[in-house]
């Protein structure tokens, strides 16, 4: 994180029909997005989530993937939670009435303005999964769970490094050390490493 502090929304209340009120009218030439990106935004990541823990997610996967996963379990939940019409609605893009679902009965994800948004926020989410950021993107600890903005999301993600990543340098970087001192001090490194193996085990074990 930036030295500014992080915005959050609170979200009061989560449900599919706040999602969609939220993602109405965001065509992409629509200044309507600024006002409400951040609650729709809030709402996607919250109702992924409750669809499937983001935590159970392997943000190990590459990113288009993870991104895939987060579409589809969307997807899904909306399906499952949706009460209104799938006849009509409105193309995100132009504002005009279309046919929601295609010729084989699929909805437009991508296309129809209560889905467009929200869809497009998967290969986001899936870069802050990857950089390890869930603990910083939701926080329940009050009375209202807050989602960090999508903004500051973003940003954290462009600068942050993957857990894996941080190991294999670190790993690469005591390899190329350890070939530099001198022979009296390679034991004293060597239990070092050999130190640090044992605690990590040790945590693992406890974890487990």
């Amino acid at each position: 994180m930036s030295d500014k502090k992080p915005s959050y929304t609170v979200v009061r209340e989560l449900s599919i029909e706040n999602l969609t009120e939220a993602a109405k009218g965001n065509s992409q030439a629509n200044i309507r997005v600024k006002r409400t990106g951040s609650t729709c935004w809030a709402q996607t990541v919250l109702f992924i989530n409750e669809a499937k823990p983001l935590a159970d997610f392997d943000e190990t996967l590459p990113a288009k993937e993870l991104a895939e996963e987060l579409r589809d379990t969307f997807k899904n939940a909306f399906l499952d939670n949706y009460e209104g019409d799938f006849g009509e609605g409105k193309n995100a893009r132009t504002g005009k009435t279309m046919d929601i679902c295609d010729a084989k009965g699929e909805v437009k994800w991508s296309s129809w303005e209560m889905t467009r948004l929200p869809i497009s926020y998967a290969t986001d989410l899936a870069q802050v999964l990857a950089k390890g950021l869930l603990d910083e993107l939701i926080d329940d600890s009050g009375k209202h769970t807050k989602v960090l903005d999508k903004a500051d999301a973003m940003r954290a993600a462009k600068g942050a490094e993957a857990p894996m990543a941080t190991i294999e340098k670190a790993l690469a970087l005591v390899e190329t050390k350890y070939a530099e001192v001198s022979d009296t001090e390679q034991a004293t490194a060597m239990a070092m490493v050999e130190d640090l193996s044992k605690r990590l085990a040790a945590f693992v074990a406890k974890a487990a």
